[in-house]
């Protein structure tokens, strides 16, 4: 009994004109027995038809996996898409920027390799905007410049006032004669006064009564000149009809007026790092298009940090991670499916002893891989880190049919019968437990559409 319809076993043949020859004492033959009849006599008279077909249509199912089928690497697919926080990010990410995928780390000693390296980079990436809508690193300060002091931290407030109090003689020269001759003087004789103080203090000690610190002393330190290193930078652009102008009094207050951080770039806070965003164009989590992408940027980097050799950089961000989960994934199902291929293939031939044969059962089963992913990319239209290894089980599984119909098939050859009959006997018999055995596992694989990824 099979599905509720009696069989009844019997010796069947095919007659030359492809007929169903029956012995005395068949009763009756239902549907399914018609069924495998219609099969078996199809493929043993027209077996040159079924293989043509059969390789057509793994063609057809190729060329329309290569072109059509995506490789999903948006996580969020991996989860229902009806749930509240999922609903919410979602709507998040079209109100705001994603500046998480993509993420350039540059790390350097020197702050002008870092600074010119984001310049160089960013200027590059211009050129680029069908893949990239926006490139964040630096920030405009000019707005903040007038409203600096309201954006200072309590204690450099307080390190700005000391200073001011400390150096209120020079000021105060200064402001009696404002001009370039006096500014000038006042430097020098600062620089000379504290370079003095610095010496005697160096090599006769601070607690010896021979030795009484002068109120320059605490004015200006003679090892830090950027405040005339920058007054002199900002004469040379003068004359060099800069357009750019920085006040050397920001230096005067602020030791870091001139870092990496004051100039508005994005950096850790030793200024050895910084930060690039990158905002891609959306993918939809298509593995392809985010994989060009990332390779661009990497081939960019390549090309830029060739000019500047002191200059580390690496890429990382969700995206990045997730494209290269995907890559890494893909070569090794790639990997693990041709060992497996092989391994089962040298295994068929080394039980059967035989070669011809096992060939043939695994190229079969290439044919339903193909037929398969055809099926796969017409009906779901993508995979994701999870379903893509489901290829190499779809092998272990497939290969299993094979075994038994070819098993079966030299079993009856043996018995001393022809083609025809031997062929009749396979699928009639083994045919149905491959049938049977191929509609669970449709059923089981075909559970997973039913999940949320």
């Amino acid at each position: 009994m099979l599905w509720g319809f009696p069989i009844f076993r019997t010796t069947r043949g095919i007659s030359s004109d492809g007929d169903l020859q029956m012995k005395q004492g068949d009763v009756h033959i239902s549907w399914i027995d018609r069924l495998f009849i219609k099969v078996e006599t199809f493929a043993c008279y027209h077996s040159r038809a079924v293989i043509f077909f059969s390789i057509l249509l793994a063609s057809i199912s190729i060329c329309i996996t290569v072109y059509s089928l995506k490789f999903n690497t948006n996580r969020s697919d991996l989860i229902a898409q009806h749930l509240e926080y999922n609903t919410l990010y979602e709507a998040y990410r079209e109100e705001f920027d994603d500046f998480d995928g993509m993420i350039i780390v540059a790390e350097a000693d020197k702050p002008e390799a870092l600074a010119g390296f984001a310049e160089t980079f960013a200027s590059q990436l211009h050129d680029r905007s069908e893949l990239f809508s926006r490139v964040f690193y630096k920030i405009d300060t000019s707005y903040f410049k007038s409203k600096a002091l309201f954006y200072l931290d309590l204690l450099d407030l307080e390190e700005i006032t000391v200073k001011i109090k400390s150096r209120r003689e020079f000021l105060e020269s200064i402001n009696f004669s404002p001009g370039l001759n006096q500014l000038l003087s006042s430097i020098n004789r600062e620089i000379g006064s504290g370079v003095v103080d610095f010496l005697l203090t160096d090599f006769i000690g601070e607690d010896g009564a021979e030795v009484r610190a002068s109120p320059h002393s605490q004015k200006i330190d003679p090892t830090n000149l950027s405040f005339l290193a920058s007054l002199l930078e900002q004469m040379t652009g003068h004359l060099d009809d800069s357009p750019v102008y920085r006040s050397p009094w920001q230096s005067f207050l602020i030791d870091n007026g001139d870092s990496l951080r004051g100039q508005g770039y994005m950096v850790s806070e030793n200024e050895r790092m910084l930060f690039i965003l990158l905002n891609p164009r959306e993918t939809g989590g298509d593995f392809k298009g985010s994989k060009n992408a990332i390779d661009t940027i990497r081939k960019l980097i390549a090309d830029v940090v060739a000019k500047y050799p002191d200059v580390d950089v690496g890429l990382t961000g969700g995206e990045v991670i997730a494209s290269d989960e995907m890559a890494v994934t893909l070569s090794d199902v790639s990997k693990a499916s041709q060992i497996s291929l092989a391994g089962v293939t040298l295994l068929f031939i080394a039980v059967f002893r035989s070669i011809v044969k096992p060939l043939m059962a695994v190229f079969s089963l290439l044919l339903a891989l193909c037929w398969a992913m055809g099926f796969t990319t017409i009906t779901v239209g993508h995979l994701n880190i999870l379903s893509v290894v489901f290829t190499t089980i779809l092998i272990g599984l497939g290969i299993d049919f094979g075994i038994h119909i070819i098993e079966r098939y030299r079993e009856e050859r043996s018995r001393g019968k022809v083609v025809s009959e031997a062929l009749s006997a396979t699928i009639q018999n083994t045919g149905r437990g491959n049938f049977s055995g191929a509609i669970t596992i449709a059923i089981a694989f075909g559970a997973m559409t039913l999940t949320d990824f």
